[in-house]
């Protein structure tokens, strides 16, 4: 069967190539026939003797119909050259879009693994994707900060309770692969110009409310208009942060490290700042509070 099809394939071709060189022989003949017949046909009265005038006259006049055919070949040539490049360029683009998605899916399902180091390396292969094609930026800072969030959820403020008492006989830190996560996610703007965040971002917003971040190193990441409503921040060490207009109404800071934090515009109504290290001076300004809000 699959014989019976080359060869129905291959008879094909011929026929094909067969038909491309007639009609190169038509159009060659049809040039010819042009440049050689057609200056008698159209002026016939400048070629009424046998003079040398004629002759030269009879040259002149193919000669300027040569010229002007091969113009026009040329040009044509040139739209056939132009729409093979870019047939060519959009086959490129496909392909490339196709290997994209392919290191896309295959970071999702690396991050699904059982294993620490695949579940790591599959969350850095999201980031190098995301980096270098902008059409899967926020798609990646989606799947990263849903990561975070179902992986340290908080539960019912009962539960959360016990649990925390429990953790405070510890040093509060996420598990590895949740770091990470965040390290990416805080760096994700990082060595953008203002158009191109504006464009990859726009004014869309990560979502890390109920998150369990106590602990988490945060130094110097943007998360600025994100949403982290409830979430817990104990000792997490925000330095140098960017926290502009983002939302962590009833967030809980306790003993979390401020120094340069960026909190303009910050909703912090009802949150925990408790022992918080370096708390600006002029909080009451910069950010939004309520009666709730301790610091």
């Amino acid at each position: 069967m699959t014989g019976a099809w080359c060869g129905m394939k291959r008879e094909k071709n011929r026929g094909i190539s067969a038909l491309k060189f007639l009609g190169l022989l038509l159009l060659a003949t049809a040039t010819l026939f042009i440049v050689w017949r057609l200056p008698e046909m159209a002026l016939p009265e400048l070629f009424d003797d046998a003079s040398a005038a004629r002759t030269e006259a009879l040259n002149d006049s193919r000669r300027t119909l040569a010229q002007s055919l091969a113009g026009i070949g040329l040009l044509f040539g040139l739209y056939l050259t132009n729409r093979r490049i870019r047939a060519m360029e959009d086959q490129v683009a496909i392909s490339l879009e196709g290997q994209v998605n392919e290191r896309f899916s295959k970071g999702v399902e690396q991050i699904g693994s059982q294993d620490l180091a695949v579940r790591v390396g599959g969350m850095y292969a999201l980031e190098n994707v995301a980096r270098n094609h902008a059409s899967h930026h926020w798609v990646v800072a989606e799947v990263l900060a849903a990561y975070v969030r179902e992986n340290l959820r908080l539960k019912t403020p009962q539960t959360e309770d016990r649990n925390q008492a429990e953790e405070d006989k510890h040093e509060l830190a996420p598990p590895t692969d949740v770091q990470v996560a965040l390290y990416i996610l805080g760096r994700r703007l990082e060595g953008f110009s203002d158009s191109e965040r504006a464009e990859r971002e726009g004014d869309r917003v990560l979502f890390l409310d109920r998150s369990k971040l106590a602990g988490a190193d945060l130094y110097g990441a943007d998360f600025a208009g994100a949403f982290l409503s409830c979430a817990d921040l104990r000792q997490a060490d925000l330095r140098s942060a960017n926290l502009k207009d983002a939302d962590l109404h009833d967030a809980n800071l306790v003993g979390a490290s401020l120094l340069g934090l960026n909190l303009n515009g910050c909703d912090l109504r009802g949150a925990d700042l408790t022992g918080a290290k370096n708390v600006p001076a002029d909080l009451h300004q910069i950010a939004i509070l309520d009666e709730r809000t301790k610091h």
